[in-house]
């Protein structure tokens, strides 16, 4: 198996059967090969060369190769980013289930994910431009494929207070301010606070403290990273700060809560 980001591959020989575990909504493209996939309660099915499978997130999946295949992946973050507010409304208010959530290729798609492939298996470095890459992909999906379509392929993701919600848990730390968040949701600044107070029953600033106050406290219990390490991560201009901050949500410094079993157990069940 190699990766790079948020893409990966695996090459698997006749006869295999592997087992997954996907915690990240996923697309996986068979690039080549035959292969049988059974997953949750869905029966089996065969996927050939050129076909699209979407996985939705905390899914155990098992592949059986039938011919030997080669299987891209590719973690979604963030949907919404690629559609407008308009296209996402269309997008629900056609959207319909099936059983399997399959796209076949068109066009340049398959060239587009052979190209992925040999990225990686040249070992080139995507993480700077694996978000670009994403954007191209979509770009062809929009292209290729009419707005029914991508419906039914995408119809899991599709709830537009859980694509908000997972938008925001997936980017609040890693933006500088409220406003740089509603425009990565194609939100204005109004319309932005207004949608999130709707979703978590909370003002946005409140949140996103208290989720990065969670966040924190999981990386001094749960890790062995330097608390300038911690620190650095989630911003803080100083380490003094980041011991104020400690303190004032957990009244405990990060050695205290590293050392003391108990109470961080108790904080981080919170």
């Amino acid at each position: 198996m190699s990766n790079s980001g948020i893409f990966r591959y695996i090459e698997l020989d006749n006869g295999i059967c592997r087992k997954l575990y996907e915690a990240s909504d996923s697309f996986v493209y068979i690039l080549n090969g035959n292969i049988t996939v059974s997953y949750e309660r869905n029966r089996r099915r065969n996927l050939a060369t050129g076909e699209t499978l979407l996985i939705t997130k905390d899914t155990f999946i098992q592949f059986e190769i039938i011919d030997k295949a080669v299987l891209i992946f590719l973690k979604l973050e963030n949907i919404v980013r690629h559609f407008s507010q308009t296209s996402i409304k269309s997008l629900i208010e056609i959207s319909e289930g099936e059983e399997w959530n399959i796209l076949k290729a068109r066009g340049h798609f398959h060239e587009f994910w052979r190209l992925i492939f040999l990225y990686l298996k040249d070992g080139i470095d995507m993480n700077g431009i694996d978000q670009l890459i994403e954007d191209q992909l979509f770009m062809l999906i929009k292209e290729y494929y009419s707005m029914k379509e991508i419906s039914v392929f995408l119809h899991p993701l599709l709830d537009e207070n859980i694509l908000f919600a997972d938008l925001v848990k997936n980017n609040c730390l890693r933006v500088n301010s409220i406003s740089e968040l509603a425009q990565l949701a194609n939100y204005s600044s109004s319309g932005f606070i207004k949608k999130f107070q709707k979703c978590f029953n909370e003002a946005p600033y409140q949140w996103i403290t208290k989720f990065k106050a969670k966040r924190i406290m999981q990386d001094i219990c749960f890790t062995q990273d330097y608390f300038c390490e911690i620190s650095d991560r989630y911003g803080f201009t100083s380490q003094s700060y980041f011991y104020t901050f400690c303190k004032k949500h957990y009244g405990l410094t990060p050695t205290e809560l590293r050392k003391q079993g108990k109470i961080r157990t108790k904080h981080s069940n919170r």
